[in-house]
């Protein structure tokens, strides 16, 4: 098993919290509303600090995360123009399985790479969100056939399982076969 040290330290030039010397902690208004370019500037990491950005906007945390929806997504999308793989915010209760199978369940839908995670239980949590299950690779490998043989007819677009698939869902269905890879590795 792999534990990640954030050591971190707040530079006065950025918002963003620094982890390490390639990674950045978005945990304020400033970081939120600068995190494009903060992330642009050649981090390897990132990952969004609910907790501290509620704190600096005098806001009141919600179960139903309402208050960081904007924060959240807006760090997901900054972290993915600037291709840099980014982890969701913790869940404080880590006693409260069913928060942070939904929490992650969120998170992966979108687009964050991971989770933050404060307990040793959270962790298997977190690898059984952001990997696919059996049915989700199997329905992508059925997508990814199907769409294949269509493409090489030279159709654009087809039908599977009721719904239309084009190159944008074969895509999406390849980066679950590619998580499946992950998968895989990881239960050896």
């Amino acid at each position: 098993m792999k534990i990640l040290v954030l050591v971190k330290y707040v530079p006065e030039s950025t918002a963003a919290i620094k982890v390490r010397d390639d990674g950045a902690g978005i945990e304020t208004a400033a970081g939120v509303m600068g995190a494009t370019e903060v992330l642009g500037a050649g981090v390897a990491l990132a990952y969004f600090g609910a907790e501290d950005f509620v704190t600096d906007m005098g806001g009141v945390r919600r179960s139903d995360n309402i208050e960081v929806l904007h924060a959240r997504s807006h760090v997901a999308l900054a972290a993915r123009v600037a291709g840099v793989p980014v982890l969701d915010m913790v869940v404080t209760d880590f006693g409260d399985d069913d928060r942070f199978r939904r929490e992650a369940a969120e998170a992966r839908a979108m687009g964050y790479a991971g989770k933050l995670c404060i307990h040793p239980a959270q962790v298997a949590l977190a690898n059984d969100a952001f990997l696919p299950t059996d049915a989700e690779m199997e329905r992508a490998r059925r997508i990814v056939a199907a769409y294949e043989e269509a493409a090489a007819e030279g159709h654009a677009s087809i039908a599977v399982d009721g719904q239309m698939i084009d190159e944008p869902l074969a895509r999406q269905a390849r980066a679950v076969l590619d998580g499946a890879q992950r998968r895989s590795t990881r239960s050896r």
